[in-house]
């Protein structure tokens, strides 16, 4: 099932932490409610601000059979990229966990480029998302230090993340699987009225 790009960015990083930070309890898609008891650690990792889309030149990502229709097939446009903004909070029931979860979140992160020399970040196929991938970089942290997170036992830091992920458009069209071209020569030095048939098959 395709879910909204901007979902679809969420819970693709959402599965990863999950697999990656074994560590954690829970990984919401959303801000835990105040009146929550949340179990710690454990993160969320939400949306903000808005995102800001650049319109693309279209290009065709993938085709396939239109499940609906075997005479045509379905094409994946990519129309446009957004840039988005992601927060990730870590919740700790202490201090030094904090520092430690956010050590191994940097680590999860760039993943990619400590296994096979890639750039720092994170790039994921949404799978929510007709396969697109998706680009997810660190732009900053801030520790959420407070009386009341004090008096609540709750240690957070903030993550900020960029994330680029692609405006994708779905269209059926008719496939055309093969145009046939007969060419006939005739050649009148020959005796006889005999033809020669070049049949030539292009495939689209």
């Amino acid at each position: 099932m395709t879910i909204p790009s901007d979902m679809a960015a969420i819970r693709g990083l959402q599965k990863y932490l999950e697999q990656e930070m074994t560590d954690l309890e829970s990984v919401y898609d959303e801000f835990p409610n105040h009146n929550e008891k949340m179990v710690l650690p454990c993160a969320s990792v939400i949306t903000v601000g808005t995102p800001t889309l650049t319109n693309l030149m279209p290009y065709t990502f993938k085709k396939e059979v239109d499940p609906d229709n075997a005479d045509n097939d379905l094409v994946y446009d990519v129309i446009g990229q957004y840039d988005a903004r992601i927060q990730l909070d870590l919740w700790t029931e202490y201090k030094i966990q904090r520092g430690r979860l956010l050590d191994i979140f940097d680590n999860a992160l760039n993943k990619q480029q400590i296994e096979s020399d890639l750039p720092s970040g994170l790039s994921l196929i949404l799978s929510d998302y007709y396969s697109a991938i998706a680009r997810y970089d660190n732009v900053g942290y801030t520790y959420m230090d407070s009386e009341e997170n004090s008096q609540k036992d709750e240690w957070r830091v903030k993550v900020d993340l960029l994330v680029n992920y692609p405006k994708i458009k779905v269209k059926s069209i008719p496939r055309i699987s093969e145009i046939k071209i007969i060419n006939q020569i005739s050649d009148d030095k020959n005796v006889g009225d005999d033809n020669i048939e070049l049949e030539e098959e292009i495939d689209l």
